[in-house]
């Protein structure tokens, strides 16, 4: 048969698609096209679960071939089964159209889902050296009397304190835009980057708030 041919020459030539005819009569014409699996897309998975967005492999039907071979087909059984006398008023072939189906409400990578619980710890993790430096600092300042130095040339305790907070917020302000940037453009690239900004922000503040408060038991 074709097939066996197709595999006993399937080192020496390449076989593109195969034409089976079932049935060829006058009023009923059946035929299967057998592609290469490399041409047309697998069907053997039903979902890509990790893809994101829309699958266009359906494209290959159209690109490689197989609707082509399918309109020459469908033209020929449509004037092979017509009356020869009722030639000029016969019906056309139909016409394809390929959509990907099923379609998913939404896609769904299985690495995000699965992390995804570890978003918070990362992010924290990525301010981690930033507040601890801000700690040492301020504990450095008490045990060198530094404080107490610039409170004796007359700085008051609360312009200190806004000082050390306002160095903090600029520090934390480049972090939190290198998250945002990071966030936007990998896992999050929906989300609303102002959204973004501004819970990485206040994450931030209350860091600096952490730091404050640490820095008070040494």
């Amino acid at each position: 048969s074709a097939v066996e041919w197709i595999d006993k020459n399937a080192n020496s030539e390449r076989t593109w698609g195969l034409i089976v005819l079932d049935k060829v009569q006058p009023g009923d014409v059946e035929y299967k096209l057998r592609m290469n699996y490399t041409t047309t897309p697998n069907t053997f998975f039903l979902i890509n679960w990790v893809a994101l967005g829309l699958d266009d492999r359906y494209q290959r039907y159209y690109l490689a071939g197989f609707h082509t071979l399918a309109s020459e087909i469908d033209a020929f059984a449509f004037d092979y089964t017509t009356n020869s006398s009722a030639r000029d008023d016969k019906c056309k072939p139909p016409s394809f159209m390929a959509l990907p189906y099923p379609t998913p409400d939404y896609s769904q990578n299985i690495f995000y889902t699965a992390v995804g619980y570890l978003l918070a710890l990362v992010m924290t993790m990525s301010t981690l050296y930033p507040m601890a430096r801000l700690v040492k600092d301020l504990v450095e300042e008490k045990e060198t009397m530094m404080r107490e130095t610039m409170a004796a040339m007359g700085m008051s305790l609360t312009i200190n304190n806004l000082a050390w907070f306002t160095t903090a917020l600029m520090t934390f302000f480049v972090v939190t835009c290198a998250i945002t940037y990071v966030a936007a453009t990998s896992f999050c690239p929906k989300t609303d980057r102002g959204l973004l900004f501004s819970y990485f922000f206040l994450l931030c503040i209350s860091e600096i708030g952490m730091a404050f408060l640490v820095s008070a038991f040494f």
